[in-house]
């Protein structure tokens, strides 16, 4: 009988079931892309000062222009309601407000030639849908690169953003010390980098955007805000009192063209309310609405 030969066990040559221990050979980077070209109307954005921006003083504080009165302090919220219920208006004393620094013979004095005021420096900037559009199509920035999602409140004269539970306002970006992402610094002055499609809210600033109100406003005088927030008398002109009444019926009518982009987000069916699909929505919907009307929006499908 022969011998029953011994099976010895072979290793396994199957895979083994953790991670495999021991050094592992470290992948080849591939090898960078040459850099292109910056965009000079992206670089807006970040290289829009030289330095720190001149100096602006708070409301109450003095003045940091040698010779000028100190801005005003905001009202006292008793006061802001009696000028509220009372004259449907600020209740404001005009020797408050400062006489324009210079008169052009008539023309429009400028106001913001050594201002010493934080209106660029210490605000947030509200944005509409048209205001959006008019900065991106312009100077062909995304969206997402100058737009702040910031909380939103009643006070605020913008519709809410829906950002997963929560409502969020559309602003200019603004930089670490406050200031406005487009301000600039030419010389010792500040000035706006995008003065000729600037915001709604830009334009109409300081008058109260009521067109109403200013139109009942005898005269060529137009109603300001409290002084705290500008506190130079704008000069009365037929011409000046034109441009701001068209300009405060223009923001009604962009308003209106916000509320209906916005309510479209809010009910695009099968889409999660994240800020990146907010960015994506805006890069698709705005040239729809404002280029091609009457195409479809594929957000009020379900087969998105």
């Amino acid at each position: 009988m022969a011998a029953r030969r011994r099976r010895t066990k072979t290793p396994s040559r199957s895979k083994p079931r953790g991670r495999a221990r021991g050094p592992r050979p470290r992948p080849v980077a591939a090898a960078a892309p040459p850099a292109s070209p910056a965009d000079p109307r992206a670089e807006l954005l970040r290289t829009s000062t030289t330095g720190t921006l001149p100096p602006a003083n708070l409301p109450g504080q003095p003045s940091v222009v040698p010779g000028r009165p100190p801005v005003p302090a905001p009202p006292s919220a008793s006061m802001a309601f009696i000028g509220a219920a009372v004259l449907g208006r600020p209740a404001v004393a005009l020797s408050l407000y400062r006489e324009p620094p210079v008169h052009q013979g008539g023309r429009e004095a400028d106001m913001c030639a050594h201002c010493d005021v934080d209106c660029c420096t210490g605000h947030v900037i509200p944005l509409n849908c048209v205001d959006a559009w008019r900065i991106h199509h312009t100077l062909g920035i995304p969206f997402r690169e100058f737009i702040a999602l910031v909380p939103w409140d009643h006070s605020v004269p913008t519709h809410g953003v829906r950002i997963g539970e929560e409502r969020f306002s559309m602003a200019l970006r603004r930089r670490w010390d406050g200031s406005c992402a487009f301000l600039l610094r030419v010389g010792q002055e500040r000035r706006c980098g995008i003065h000729a499609v600037r915001p709604d809210a830009c334009r109409i600033f300081p008058f109260i955007p009521d067109a109403g109100m200013q139109e009942r406003e005898p005269g060529d005088g137009l109603v300001q805000m409290h002084p705290f927030h500008c506190p130079w008398r704008w000069p009365a002109t037929p011409e000046h009192k034109a441009r701001v009444l068209r300009d405060i019926r223009d923001n009604e009518a962009h308003r209106r063209a916000d509320r209906e982009i916005l309510s479209r987000w809010f009910w695009a069916v099968g889409v999660p309310k994240t800020a990146e699909n907010f960015w994506e929505y805006l890069e698709v919907e705005m040239p729809r609405h404002f280029l091609r009307p009457d195409q479809k929006s594929r957000y009020l499908t379900t087969l998105w």
